[in-house]
């Protein structure tokens, strides 16, 4: 579930930077990009390891009080 949710907000993040990137610069230059594998992989895996770092502090977080107060 939690690994879910990771791709869950990796994927909407990437679609709303592809987004971004459409708005900000000219269509061709989008396209260009949109055609790189390589700049996509690299885009979805940064946000996938920035959501897992996130979401792994924050269990750790939780599991850490729960233990504290029990």
């Amino acid at each position: 579930m939690r690994t879910f949710l990771c791709l869950l907000a990796t994927a909407i993040c990437t679609n709303f930077t592809f987004r971004w990137l459409m708005i900000n610069d000219s269509v061709e230059y989008v396209d260009q990009y949109l055609e790189n594998w390589l700049l996509s992989i690299i885009i979805s895996l940064t946000y996938f390891l920035l959501f897992s770092h996130l979401q792994q502090r924050l269990f750790t977080k939780q599991e850490d009080n729960e233990q504290d107060n029990p």
